[in-house]
């Protein structure tokens, strides 16, 4: 994904992030991270003709 293929993109490309803070920074987004246990973020490279094979099962049998 590039910004220009975002359909957010627009409404927030001109806002200055400069001053963000990490979640774990804001004590009310740290609760609701929290809140998120069990769960844990990874990334992984997966060959294209793997992922199209899942994105076609998805698409057959109604998900998302």
């Amino acid at each position: 994904m590039n910004a220009n293929s975002d359909p957010i993109h627009e409404k927030y490309k001109d806002l200055d992030f400069e001053d963000g803070k990490p979640v774990n920074e804001i004590p009310a987004l740290a609760q609701l991270q929290a809140e998120q246990s069990g769960k844990t973020r990874i990334t992984m490279r997966v060959d294209s003709d793997i992922l199209a094979i899942f994105k076609e099962k998805v698409e057959s049998t109604g998900g998302k």
